[in-house]
């Protein structure tokens, strides 16, 4: 138990770390006005300047996700989840992977099981879906859905958790399980009944 808290207490510290390295990105990210968007390139270019780096571009692009769309009807194409303000874990992807496309960044939509407690695990083959980004030459995950808040009883609470912003494959890994085990991004990938 010493080690689980332990544990939890870095990731916590390792979150509030990232958010203060990443503070001037979304201070811009929160100015950006609500309005329609005629093009995915439009909210690209609001979102972003062009001496940011990468991993800057990828940290906008999330916070401005998490920040703007909430749960709820699926969107079906990123445009209309970004019109609308709402979506579905595969809108919420599809945007993530549309921004990120148009920077020319690597970023791959991961389905597979996501389990909140142990009724959900076994029940349906694939339940949700996530990202792996390629920054730095290294693969990262977000789950910019339960970044983005939590969905009690049909109603969607909005509330940041940084938790799923760039997570740790051997954390992410125990409550997503992919699809296809290479976005596990774990050296020794686990098996569906080991989850």
């Amino acid at each position: 138990m010493k080690h689980l808290i332990l544990y939890l207490t870095i990731i916590t510290f390792s979150c509030t770390f990232n958010a203060q390295e990443f503070n001037h990105i979304y201070l811009k990210v929160k100015s950006i006005p609500k309005q329609t968007y005629k093009s995915i390139n439009q909210l690209h270019d609001l979102l972003v300047k062009s001496n940011y780096s990468p991993e800057e571009k990828t940290q906008a692009f999330a916070k401005f996700i998490v920040n703007n769309i909430a749960y709820g009807k699926r969107a079906k194409t990123p445009l209309k989840c970004v019109n609308s303000m709402e979506g579905v874990c595969q809108d919420y992807s599809e945007l993530f992977k549309a921004l990120c496309d148009i920077s020319n960044i690597e970023c791959h939509v991961v389905v597979g099981s996501g389990k909140n407690d142990s009724q959900d695990i076994g029940f349906y083959s694939s339940n949700h879906a996530w990202n792996a980004v390629k920054v730095n030459g290294k693969f990262q995950l977000f789950d910019l859905t339960w970044a983005a808040g939590v969905v009690s009883f049909g109603d969607f609470t909005k509330k940041f958790n940084p938790l799923y912003f760039n997570t740790k494959p051997s954390v992410f890994i125990l409550n997503h399980f992919p699809e296809d085990p290479i976005w596990q991004l774990l050296e020794n990938p686990i098996s569906k009944n080991s989850y």
